[in-house]
């Protein structure tokens, strides 16, 4: 006890305190355990080492090596690095800090940490005055609920506006509660708003799901309440059927597709032999399509505005034939891929339903 009582006041007895400040600028603190000056190429330099703390205001940086270049206004800290403020921690096992402008450059496993995101990457630069931060190299972003993980080559985070946007291969990946993969996005340029509420992809966008995929070239997903909104030419496969139209949105339950609007131009093809590769296909067309699904199975078709459905008949494998049948509003109940109940809501003069026999079909004459 009397050895560890000697060296803890030896401690105290060689801790050394330094305090720069230029005019204008909050004061800069340094406390270490050692602490001596040299000349270097740089000008004059100190080297602290132990229990080395740094301070500017309310940030703190924390490290057992660090190197002072008064003349440079610079600051390197190495070894178990640790930048600490209200708002926020980065660890790396480098630092370069500039106190005039308050900027520092994190190098080498770095983590950025705080209230609505973790940032892990090779480089952190990190401006304090504006609350802008810049990842690059292997990035990996996470918010603070764990759903989404954003990962990239490069991000620009602007804290204050809850604005974010990534480039270099971006993918937005939407976790479920055992981090399995609900939702995967990929595109060229990836925004996000609102702190995390809204992603924005743009540029050969794609999008994989349970039982389906997507692609466009514009994808807008809304966290909160697990939609995407699709746009610039978007084509949706569910399972083997083919959706497109101007827009589309796709509204999700947990893992699974509970929902799809086709907005303009909208058509839906399914192949009416869904073991099938190559058959004749069903398809609707309209002005908007909403689309039920049920355990990822489609359970009601809805059409509107010049609403069209070309529907062949098979049964046991017997080809019967084809229904075209138009109407302002088409509405059909499915139950095992199959249609039970066909509902058709227009003026009579406006609607109609015609049967074509296989051999019409065949000769193109439907």
């Amino acid at each position: 006890m009397q050895i560890k009582m000697k060296h803890s006041i030896k401690t105290l007895l060689i801790m050394l305190v330094l305090t720069t400040q230029l005019p204008g600028q909050e004061k800069l603190e340094f406390t270490a355990d050692t602490m001596r000056g040299e000349a270097s190429p740089n000008g004059p330099v100190r080297i602290l080492e132990g229990n080395v703390h740094l301070k500017q205001g309310d940030a703190n940086l924390y490290c057992e090596y660090a190197q002072y270049f008064s003349e440079l206004n610079k600051t390197i800290l190495e070894k178990d690095v640790e930048f600490v403020d209200p708002e926020k921690t980065i660890t790396s096992e480098k630092v370069f800090y500039f106190d005039l402008d308050r900027t520092l450059k994190a190098v080498g496993n770095v983590v950025f940490v705080d209230s609505v995101h973790k940032m892990c990457c090779d480089v952190v630069t990190y401006h304090k005055l504006t609350e802008h931060v810049i990842a690059s190299d292997n990035v990996v972003m996470t918010e603070s609920s764990n759903e989404v993980v954003l990962t990239g080559e490069h991000v620009e985070y602007f804290r204050n506006d809850g604005y974010a946007f990534i480039t270099g291969s971006p993918v937005l990946t939407k976790k479920d509660s055992t981090q399995s993969d609900e939702i995967v996005i990929t595109g060229k340029k990836m925004e996000i708003m609102e702190s995390g509420d809204r992603a924005v992809v743009t540029d050969s966008v794609r999008i994989d799901h349970t039982n389906g995929k997507a692609e466009c070239d514009k994808a807008e997903y809304f966290r909160a309440e697990n939609r995407l909104l699709l746009q610039d030419n978007p084509v949706v496969w569910q399972n083997k059927d083919r959706l497109a139209g101007d827009e589309i949105e796709l509204f999700f339950i947990g893992r699974s597709l509970n929902q799809v609007v086709i907005r303009e131009n909208a058509f839906v093809n399914s192949p009416v032999d869904s073991t099938v590769e190559g058959t004749r296909m069903n398809r609707l067309q309209g002005d908007k399509i909403t689309m039920t699904l049920e355990d990822n199975k489609l359970h009601q078709v809805e059409v509107e505005g010049k609403a069209t459905s070309f529907y062949h008949i098979l049964e046991d494998n017997d080809y019967k034939g084809m229904n075209k049948i138009i109407g302002d509003k088409i509405r059909m109940e499915l139950s095992k891929n199959e249609i039970i109940r066909i509902i058709i809501e227009s003026d009579p003069e406006k609607s109609s339903g015609t049967y074509f026999p296989p051999e019409m079909v065949a000769r193109g004459r439907q």
